[in-house]
């Protein structure tokens, strides 16, 4: 299987993407539900694996409609935001909102769990890491001649922690030994 080249981050690149799913209507994707079978006939049958279609343009859309509404604006009017000829051309704002909202989210102590896809589960957190101090011993790149040996200190600081791992619907066990 060919890695997988992840590309730096731009915020054009991601307005671009963002403004592109937020004007698509049939944006949408198949959440996984994932229930443990309670009566399993064998150790390939312990979970019962459903998938539910997420709108997920049209969910956002709703959300934004009812803001409108909650503001005033007539059900007629409002309503067109919900039609493929209503188009968004500004998502500007939107990159700021949900990176910060998320990361104080996390900041607070929450895991922020992403919704389960075929094949997908992750969460992300924030670890706070506490001052610390380590010396190594330093070669050069190309020779490896001994250079000296180095203490790094570091600060206080966060960094962000991933867990995902194959979702166990996945996962395969069978006893191959005594």
């Amino acid at each position: 299987m060919a890695k997988t080249k992840v590309k730096r981050f731009s915020k054009k690149r991601f307005n671009n993407f963002v403004k592109k799913a937020i004007n698509d209507l049939n944006y949408s994707d198949e959440v996984i539900i994932v229930k443990k079978n309670k009566n399993p006939k064998n150790e390939d049958d312990l979970f019962v694996v459903t998938s539910d279609k997420v709108d997920i343009t049209l969910e956002f859309r709703k959300c934004i409609e009812k803001i409108l509404r909650k503001i005033g604006v007539d059900k007629n009017e409002s309503a067109k935001i919900l039609s493929s000829d209503f188009t968004i051309d500004n998502v500007d704002g939107l990159i700021t909102f949900f990176t910060n909202i998320i990361y104080d989210f996390m900041d607070d102590g929450n895991r922020f769990d992403f919704p389960s896809r075929k094949g997908f589960k992750g969460s992300l957190f924030i670890k706070n890491n506490k001052k610390s101090k380590k010396s190594s011993k330093v070669y050069s790149p190309q020779t490896r001649e001994f250079l000296g040996e180095y203490e790094i200190e570091k600060d206080s600081h966060k960094t962000l922690g991933i867990k995902s791992t194959c979702p166990n619907y996945l996962k395969k066990r069978r006893k191959v030994s005594k």
